[in-house]
């Protein structure tokens, strides 16, 4: 039977496999034609279920406020395109640190497919990038911190309040970023 310091490391490999296995669907993966709404919030679903909270906060309702508040642009007859896929997928994941009013600063509005699919194809490379970078600095601190006589539970709250710490500064850093941008 494995100690209790190993099923930990285990763990922690785990959730890393997890989230180095998740990235954005390229452009060209998403669906090349109209989708109703239920069918969007399935696929949103299936690309984002690595992030629980995403998951949760994918409705028709918030899809339509998001057009509303002209987030993302309304849909054509009900259906929506690639277009919107990308959108949401920038919401969704910008949103896990950033409010809808900072989102609407920093996505583009009313840009043709062609620019659409480049800004899309630079932000998910962006992501990748990031979500690289935060693997290695969660490695070397869980490499850190299990490398001392601490138990398990001050090892996992210390992970844990070293999370939310860098949450914090990420968000207080994109807020400032984006109160500087022009309206």
């Amino acid at each position: 039977m494995q100690n209790d310091r190993e099923i930990l490391v285990e763990k922690l490999q785990d959730w890393a496999v997890s989230l180095e296995a998740f990235r954005l669907p390229a452009w060209e993966e998403l669906p090349d034609f109209g989708l109703y709404m239920d069918q969007v919030i399935a696929i949103l679903n299936r690309y984002l279920d690595v992030l629980p909270a995403v998951d949760a906060s994918i409705s028709a309702s918030t899809i339509n406020n998001y057009v509303r508040l002209r987030v993302m642009p309304a849909p054509y007859k009900k259906k929506y395109s690639r277009i919107h896929l990308a959108y949401l997928l920038m919401i969704c994941t910008l949103k896990q640190g950033m409010g809808i009013a900072g989102i609407r600063q920093i996505l583009p509005a009313d840009l043709s497919e062609e620019k659409m699919h480049r800004f899309y194809d630079q932000y998910t490379q962006h992501h990748s990038d990031v979500r690289q970078l935060f693997l290695r600095q969660v490695e070397e601190l869980a490499h850190a911190l299990l490398g001392t006589d601490m138990d398990n539970d001050t090892v996992l709250a210390s992970l844990a309040a070293s999370a939310a710490v860098t949450a914090g500064l990420a968000q207080t850093l994109a807020e400032g970023l984006v109160s500087s941008l022009p309206d």
